[in-house]
């Protein structure tokens, strides 16, 4: 999408003919044009715009998938419905890893989420993990 090049409307873009109570108007109508513009003009956010959750949280994997397991306060407006690993780091290494390995099975009971596994996961080694998640 290819923004317009007019972002704000000033009292002189109406002519002289302009009441003068149209100031009133002009003010939050430029500010939210403002803001708009600056959404649409490659800033819109997960966090601000989408409801949505980011959880990082730090795990030492267990010898089983069930063995790692996790619950944490669910903080989306909806029910979540899509739980996505963005990445994985072993703790400490600063080497951050594919998150396609990882699987996880979680449910959301309507004021936490919990994880009953993650399979993927080497036995014994901490882990730093970032999820996304996301509603319908």
């Amino acid at each position: 999408m290819i923004l317009p090049q007019i972002k704000r409307i000033a009292k002189e873009d109406l002519g002289p003919e302009a009441p003068t109570w149209i100031d009133r108007i002009l003010s939050p109508l430029n500010t939210f044009f403002d803001t708009l513009y600056r959404g649409l003009n490659k800033n819109i956010t997960f966090s601000e715009n989408i409801d949505c959750q980011f959880y990082t949280f730090t795990i030492t994997a267990g010898a089983a998938a069930t063995d790692n397991t996790l619950k944490f306060i669910q903080k989306t407006n909806s029910k979540p419905n899509y739980l996505i690993p963005l990445n994985v780091s072993v703790f400490g290494s600063g080497n951050v890893y594919s998150a396609t390995n990882l699987s996880l099975l979680w449910f959301a009971d309507g004021a936490q989420i919990n994880i009953n596994s993650i399979s993927g996961l080497t036995d014994g080694t901490k882990y730093q993990i970032t999820i996304l998640i996301l509603t319908k």
